[in-house]
């Protein structure tokens, strides 16, 4: 087989997943890899972490024609008290060769028991930026069980060099807080951004912002992000979003911003999740809340009249859920719950609606009446036989619907549902 075949050269290989005999045959090839992953990580001390970077940079030097992946953990324990950026530099500066020729570049900030934290108003070393001029993908991840970056939004900030402003395209940031501020012209090219920050409060003025500092995104997912009743509830628009995905917790719902104007918007995803973030604000009852969720499915699904895909998590699917499907049914080809009970009221109303619906996926499925519930769902997606084996009643599931999967809440052994494929 060609070694420049489309079959080998789309293949990656994890330099650490395999043994020494194999990992020397993939180096000896270089031109069969599309790319080499190496995940580097700092846990020891500072000498070890330069001999760790000078290995790697020899080994991808055999697959310099090819875009490499690297991950780069950095432990607090490589941190001097004294000058707190000196061991992250120094690692930075051994591995800059193997940086620059990156295309995806994963920075894990890990804190353990005893170790020095990074202060408020400290920054992270340029080097990060500066030397990444073919970065496509960048990833910041801040590892902490116990509040290691607890600083306010604007102290700690990760500067980001115009020279990757016209290659960076996606970036995530995961940890407990938003450690970028978005005023560099990196953000103006971002088609993705994934921001998974669980434990901190955003207000709506600083989502705004975000949304107004990235012109081309394409792809917004927030996880479990809070949106604070003092930032306000007023409108926020982006023209060219095509896909959004949001986890909303429960003291959120009532202060949601009631407008979200996605006018290109194809794929929403509403992750409704209990609230982590003040245990002291009182719990609304489930149907208030239930009430509460369908109206931010109706808000968005007002403004953004081009979705064809919805997806959802934690809602009771019922009658009031059906009414704005159906209000929007001409278009919808993909529907989604995951852990949602699911109530016959809801298949009932939608039976002959969703003329476009094509996959329906029902994962971690909870039923309140198991019979009843049960039965609506398969009368619902089942064609129902007439007078011949192959004459079906019009109007028991949509016409183009051919994919559908429900899987049970800890089902019973013979409960368990598998994937179904309908012809």
């Amino acid at each position: 087989m060609d070694a420049r075949s489309p079959e080998l050269v789309s293949t990656p290989f994890r330099l650490a997943a395999v043994s020494r005999t194999w990992r020397k045959v993939a180096l000896r090839t270089p031109a069969i890899w599309s790319r080499i992953i190496v995940a580097l990580t700092c846990e020891w001390d500072v000498d070890r972490c330069e001999r760790l970077a000078a290995a790697v940079s020899h080994q991808t030097a055999r697959a310099a024609a090819y875009p490499t992946t690297l991950a780069i953990a950095i432990d607090t324990h490589i941190i001097s008290p004294v000058e707190p950026h000196s061991g992250i530099q120094k690692l930075l500066d051994v591995t800059a060769p193997v940086v620059a020729r990156c295309t995806e570049l994963t920075v894990v900030f890990v804190k353990t028991a005893g170790s020095v934290s990074f202060e408020p108003g400290q920054q992270v070393p340029r080097q990060i930026a500066d030397t990444s001029i073919n970065l496509s993908l960048l990833r910041l991840i801040y590892s902490d069980d116990t509040d290691m970056f607890n600083a306010p939004l604007n102290d700690i900030v990760i500067p980001m060099s115009s020279a990757i402003s016209h290659s960076l395209h996606h970036l995530v940031i995961a940890g407990h807080f938003l450690p970028i501020v978005p005023q560099d012209a990196v953000w103006e090219q971002l088609t993705e951004l994934e921001l998974e920050v669980p434990e901190m409060v955003l207000p709506s003025s600083v989502l705004v912002h975000l949304l107004q500092a990235c012109p081309q995104l394409h792809s917004l997912n927030m996880d479990a992000l809070l949106l604070d009743a003092r930032g306000g509830s007023g409108e926020i628009r982006h023209e060219k979003l095509t896909s959004l995905e949001l986890t909303i917790g429960s003291i959120e719902l009532d202060i949601f911003p009631s407008r979200f104007l996605l006018p290109a918007a194809q794929t929403v995803g509403m992750w409704f999740a209990e609230s982590i973030y003040d245990a002291e604000t009182p719990v609304l009852p489930s149907s208030v809340q239930n009430l509460l969720k369908v109206k931010v499915v109706a808000c968005t699904l007002r403004n953004s009249d081009q979705v064809i895909q919805l997806s959802f998590r934690e809602i009771e699917a019922d009658e009031a859920l059906a009414i704005e499907l159906i209000a929007h049914d001409k278009r919808l080809q993909t529907l989604r719950f995951h852990e949602c009970h699911l109530h016959a009221s809801f298949w009932k109303l939608l039976q002959g609606a969703l003329p476009s619906l094509t996959e329906l996926q029902c994962t971690q499925t909870s039923f309140l009446d198991r019979e009843v519930d049960e039965k609506a769902l398969r009368d619902f997606v089942q064609p129902r036989r007439t007078t011949g084996p192959s004459r079906c009643e019009d109007g028991a599931r949509p016409a183009q619907l051919h994919t559908i999967m429900v899987t049970l809440y800890n089902p019973q052994p013979d409960q368990i549902a598998t994937p179904l494929h309908i012809e």
